[in-house]
């Protein structure tokens, strides 16, 4: 019977960081899925009446591109940071998991870099009498100083598994 190797150190400490980044997202745009259920028909009270309060679950609120906006973030972050983290905890196959993990932190970060970029491209129409002008959503320094610690966040993990890249070699026979 084969022995169960341990994760090395910092592929364990890369995988905690990506479970709790990739949950943060998941758990704040949790209420986004029920809205999308709700917008899909899922969720749907039948003969209770539509109180103020519970007008979330009785019809549609919000249209169904804007649902899966507010959406889109909790998708990425359980598909691109908690499962690949808790694959690598958990599965056997360790040296495949890694590859997978390595590559879908490489495409979070390209992915996260060009929506950075478009949120801090953002402009706002303001109308003063009869014109119309564009002024940035953000402030270029605001902007950038939430991209910048962002994107440190999120590149935490990838440097940590490209570090522990001799522990997932394959041993040259």
């Amino acid at each position: 019977m084969a022995e169960k190797v341990s994760l090395p150190l910092k592929t364990k400490i890369a995988a905690w960081w990506m479970i709790v980044i990739g949950l943060v997202p998941a758990l704040i745009f949790m209420p986004s899925f029920l809205l999308l259920l709700n917008a899909l028909g899922f969720i749907r009270n039948r003969g209770v009446e539509c109180m103020g309060d519970y007008a979330l679950f009785c019809e549609p609120i919000l249209p169904l591109p804007l649902v899966l906006l507010i959406f889109f973030p909790s998708l990425l972050g359980v598909v691109f940071l908690f499962l690949p983290g808790v694959f690598l905890l958990v599965l056997e196959k360790k040296r495949r998991i890694w590859k997978i993990s390595l590559i879908l932190q490489t495409l979070w970060i390209i992915i996260l870099a060009m929506l950075l970029f478009s949120l801090c491209q953002t402009k706002e129409i303001i109308r003063e009498g009869q014109k119309e002008i564009m002024k940035p959503l953000f402030s270029p320094f605001s902007c950038s100083r939430f991209a910048i610690s962002v994107f440190v966040v999120s590149l935490v993990p990838l440097i940590l598994l490209f570090l522990d890249r001799k522990n997932f070699q394959r041993a040259a026979t």
